[in-house]
């Protein structure tokens, strides 16, 4: 039995979820179940429950979750487990019974739990009951409950130096980063969000890593840095419909010649310095392209030279072009300096070291 319990949990960290119903839904026969103890009752249907959620069959994967949770008659570290799982399966349902349910698993583990908890699978486990019921209390609006929540859990991860921490402190990251960006607290958004796609853990969830760079890249177009956002989409996997539709979006935002006329969710800017990260409201703009934002001059001064090429200035005299004008005057041959007359192009190959730096290349207008 135990054999079949163990290679079923491998299947299901494989993501094969059909393996798995193959695996353990022999089990399930009366004849058979009668061999499992009351944990293992439990335990073989919490793993059903996840794999029929996995294939689509969303009622089965919540009967199976109710039926774990009635295994147990007394309330015990293991009920609050249960009722873990079926509060997961019914959070994309009916949130409001699901976030009843995690509610009531947390309440028991601190009731009834305390022995239960010095057992770091168990810490595990109980950090991330208290993740998935913040977050169901974000999504209700429950912003003081959440706050209670993800502070509980992050002290539980400060304390555990188990090798699967990563992929919790990577949800914590980006349920923290919602909740900020939620009360608007945009700065701190910003800085867990971007904190969570750092974190090196695509490889052991994928699903994990793309909600979080969605997140990042929802609020870098809240901030109209398209082409930060572009960046970000474009390092994630091509195969997700939701990063692909944002990735398009992005890239038609960024060639409206008039940015700062497109409509954002607030009117807070993050700086585009490289290196800074300050996000601040009514951040001053690049006067040549009105494609960047600046919370300083030194910032602005700093960025410079890595902004004049895509900036709409003239090369030469530095200044700003017609965005509207039907065409531009460019170098023949490079395709990439701008000018806003003759004057400034034929000083500018002269004397301004561009003959020395031009070269040929193939160029898409």
């Amino acid at each position: 039995m135990q054999e079949i319990i163990t290679a079923a949990e491998e299947c299901a960290r494989d993501n094969d979820a059909k393996g798995v119903v193959a695996l353990l839904k022999p089990l399930l026969k009366p004849r058979r179940e009668k061999q499992l103890s009351l944990s293992d009752k439990a335990h073989v249907r919490q793993i059903l429950s996840k794999a029929h959620l996995m294939l689509g069959n969303n009622s089965e994967g919540i009967r199976m979750a109710e039926e774990a949770v009635a295994v147990w008659s007394e309330p015990c570290f293991q009920h609050a487990v249960s009722l873990f799982f079926l509060g997961s399966a019914e959070g994309t349902i009916a949130l409001e019974r699901a976030h009843t349910r995690l509610s009531a698993a947390v309440q028991m583990v601190r009731d009834h739990g305390s022995e239960d908890l010095k057992i770091a699978d168990n810490q595990q486990t109980y950090a991330c009951m208290l993740l998935e019921c913040g977050e169901a209390s974000r999504r209700l609006k429950r912003f003081h409950e959440t706050c209670t929540m993800l502070a509980d859990a992050d002290q539980i991860l400060k304390k555990s130096d188990r090798t699967a921490i990563p992929l919790q402190r990577q949800t914590l990251l980006l349920y923290c980063g919602r909740l900020a960006r939620d009360k608007e607290q945009w700065q701190s958004a910003y800085n867990a969000l971007d904190e969570a796609c750092a974190s090196d853990t695509i490889i052991v969830n994928a699903k994990l890593h793309a909600q979080c760079m969605h997140s990042l890249g929802q609020l870098l177009r809240d901030f109209k840095q398209y082409e930060m956002a572009i960046d970000l989409y474009a390092s994630g996997d091509a195969c997700d419909a939701t990063i692909s539709a944002a990735l398009a979006e992005c890239k038609q935002l960024a060639a409206q010649p008039h940015r700062e006329r497109i409509e954002s969710a607030n009117g807070y800017r993050l700086c585009s310095n490289p290196e800074c990260t300050a996000v601040e409201q009514w951040m001053p703009i690049c006067m040549g392209c009105c494609t960047a934002w600046y919370c300083s001059t030194e910032c602005q001064l700093d960025d410079w030279p890595q902004h004049k090429p895509c900036c709409h200035v003239c090369s030469y005299c530095e200044k700003a072009l017609d965005r509207d004008a039907a065409v531009t005057l460019r170098c023949s041959r490079c395709k990439q300096a701008k000018y806003c007359g003759a004057e400034c192009q034929a000083w500018h190959w002269r004397e301004g070291g561009h003959k020395e730096r031009c070269i040929k290349t193939s160029w898409n207008p």
